[in-house]
């Protein structure tokens, strides 16, 4: 009775086991950890129920292979030695001993994995071969044979086709380390062709990003070659393709990056909702007049319940109402709309524009002064500059002038910002309280009733 309650619980692991295996390869392993967790437990209670029974090895080898897969590298290291002392099959003693060697090239003792791994050519399993093979790379990578490394990753995707996806990620990995940008590019390009790499996305993109950083977004740009014909799920190429058109921005290839954004945001999901907030902010910051904001808007509303583009459309509505009210008898809403476009839209040639168009509707004002300072510093246009510095240097001495001039803060600085900011509030409470009386606010649908927010 013993010895079948431990065949079966060892039989239902071992299921468990190819299941986790498979959707490690199409979900990723943060997704299936407690799975093996579970594998571990299942093995144990057959392990238990006849220790040193027939199938005690089997156990064993499922258990340290499992703690393997969650990186408990002291109870995979356990468990496979035990295995190995009651194996007694030639076939599986092998394994045993190429699972032994991957633990030690995970805990970072390249020389003891090579030594274990040595006799990985005589394992009969195809999948356990590939495998050896990868961690027999990944030890001589630690130890700077990259020849042989790259020798033998070619060897773990020929054995199995499983095992392909997750030797090029070691080539993009460990040719970016190396500094080889050869290496690194064919990694890239394998896992782009390759549909099994699907579930590698978050580790291609980090490595990714991190290769711009070092070595330039242009380059990374260049290795992500044909990324929009890549064979993963629609989603996770749309994240691959995002990734691609933000590198491509950075290093000024504003044509590349609209088209990956645009193919992007022509779908559905949070990568095309990322993509139209994407497109919005880069259009946002040369926008130089209100009623640049139409096609803005036009991009933005199909993913209205998105929480940021929902921040973004109101602030446009805010920026209207405040300049409607300038016009109307409150010239400090120019101010108003200027510091919500520089500092909510991310419109600088907005604001500077809002900022002069205070200075002069109240051109004796207490924060007329500011206005120009502040229209100084968000002009991007030498013109502008020149001739914001130009009406500067013409007026007299004030306590914003004197404090922009010499670092020297006076008395009345603190009063005239306290009062602005006073000003300032009590405005854009006014403009929400008429914004959300026409139904125009678009409410946080979790908080219909929360107060929306006009941070000078």
């Amino acid at each position: 009775m013993a010895s079948c309650v431990h065949f079966n619980a060892v039989y239902n692991a071992e299921r468990l086991y190819d299941e986790a295996e498979r959707d490690r390869r199409s979900l990723g392993a943060s997704a299936v950890a407690e799975d093996y967790g579970e594998i571990i437990r299942k093995a144990r209670r057959g392990l238990e129920a006849d220790r040193g029974g027939p199938w005690s090895d089997d156990a064993l080898f499922l258990i340290g292979r499992a703690h393997l897969r969650r990186l408990e590298l002291t109870q995979a290291r356990e468990a496979l030695v035990e295995a190995a002392r009651v194996a007694d099959r030639p076939e599986l003693r092998a394994a045993i001993g190429l699972y032994r060697g991957a633990v030690a090239v995970a805990a970072r003792e390249p020389m003891r994995g090579l030594e274990l791994l040595g006799a990985l050519e005589t394992v009969g399993d195809d999948r356990f071969r590939a495998e050896g093979h990868l961690w027999r790379a990944r030890a001589y990578l630690q130890l700077g044979r990259s020849n042989d490394g790259w020798r033998d990753l070619d060897r773990a995707g020929d054995a199995h086709a499983d095992l392909r996806a997750p030797a090029n990620l070691e080539r993009l990995i460990w040719g970016f380390a190396l500094g080889d940008t050869a290496t690194t590019f064919v990694g890239l390009q394998g896992l782009i062709r390759d549909s099994g790499a699907r579930a590698l996305g978050d580790s291609v993109r980090s490595t990714l990003a991190g290769l711009a950083d070092a070595w330039g977004a242009e380059t990374a740009v260049s290795m992500m070659r044909g990324a929009e014909e890549a064979s993963w799920s629609r989603s996770e190429r749309d994240r691959l393709l995002l990734l691609r058109a933000r590198l491509a921005h950075q290093s000024g290839d504003t044509v590349l990056a609209l088209e990956d954004a645009g193919r992007v945001a022509a779908g559905i999901g949070e990568a095309a909702e990322a993509a139209r907030v994407q497109m919005a902010r880069w259009s946002l910051v040369t926008v130089t007049q209100l009623g640049d904001l139409a096609s803005i808007r036009a991009l933005l509303l199909p993913i209205v319940e998105a929480p940021e583009a929902r921040e973004l459309l109101n602030a446009m509505l805010r920026v209207d109402f405040l300049v409607d009210a300038a016009l109307v008898d409150q010239p400090v809403g120019f101010f108003g709309a200027a510091e919500i476009a520089r500092n909510q839209l991310g419109s600088p040639e907005l604001a500077s524009s809002l900022y002069l168009a205070y200075a002069d509707q109240d051109p004796d004002g207490p924060w007329a002064h500011k206005a120009l300072l502040a229209a100084l510093e968000t002009a991007g246009d030498r013109v502008r500059r020149s001739f914001v510095r130009g009406r500067l240097d013409a007026l007299p001495e004030t306590p914003y002038l004197r404090y922009a001039r010499s670092g020297v803060a006076v008395p009345e600085l603190a009063a005239l910002e306290e009062r602005l900011q006073s000003t300032l509030n009590d405005l854009y409470g006014r403009v929400d309280r008429e914004l959300r009386a026409r139904r125009l606010l678009i409410l946080d649908p979790d908080d219909p009733g929360g107060e929306a927010s006009g941070e000078s």
